[in-house]
């Protein structure tokens, strides 16, 4: 577990859970390595057994250019990523990743609340077109027009 990171696991196996899990504003520490800028931070990850951990995380934000030559100038890129992770009512499910949450809930359901023929259809759509173009996004990061883009993909082929 990570430094400071005491009493923040939680399980979303089987059931969603109803209560955000605990958070605090962050700033980020923002460096530069080589020619890109990075930020690093604390974010909740979900670990393979369906337990959810605070982790340290380092994501590459910018290259290092004439636009974004200081550390200031990288900062309206920083905040805006870190929008997600500071909003506070992020619920546990969120740091679960797309196939996850289809995998582990929805797919359940479908398999209780639907007919045979309807969810073996949902879990032939979702192994042959939807799940291998989703990869490791996470659930909060999942927008409408990513769905969209998602289908205009399939369609394609």
């Amino acid at each position: 577990m990570a430094p400071g990171a005491r009493g923040t696991e939680l399980d979303v196996r089987g059931t969603l859970a109803a209560a955000p899990m605990p958070n605090r504003h962050q700033s980020g520490y923002v460096f530069r390595r080589g020619t890109w800028w990075y930020v690093r931070f604390y974010d909740n990850v979900a670990k393979a057994e369906g337990r959810i951990v605070r982790r340290q995380v380092c994501r590459q934000i910018a290259p290092h250019c004439d636009r974004y030559r200081c550390r200031r100038d990288v900062m309206p890129l920083v905040e805006e990523m870190l929008k997600q992770v500071n909003a506070g009512g992020c619920l546990p499910e969120s740091v679960l990743t797309v196939s996850q949450f289809i995998e582990d809930h929805y797919l359940k359901y479908a398999d209780r609340e639907k007919r045979a023929s309807t969810s073996k259809g949902y879990r032939d759509i979702w192994r042959f077109h939807v799940k291998g173009r989703l990869g490791a996004l996470r659930l909060r990061d999942f927008r409408p027009v990513d769905g969209e883009r998602l289908i205009h993909d399939i369609a394609r082929e």
